[in-house]
């Protein structure tokens, strides 16, 4: 689930980028749905 507002393309994937590794791992360790914003990484 992305919940970042309204920003660029160029912004988003840096976000992702900067965050992939972290959001592969919680996917491999079970979690069902993984939340990314613009600050932080939380699981439901």
């Amino acid at each position: 689930m992305v919940t970042t507002g309204n920003i660029t393309n160029k912004v988003l994937l840096k976000i992702f980028e900067q965050n992939f590794s972290k959001i592969y791992s919680l996917f491999e360790e079970g979690a069902k749905v993984v939340e990314l914003n613009n600050s932080s990484i939380l699981v439901h």
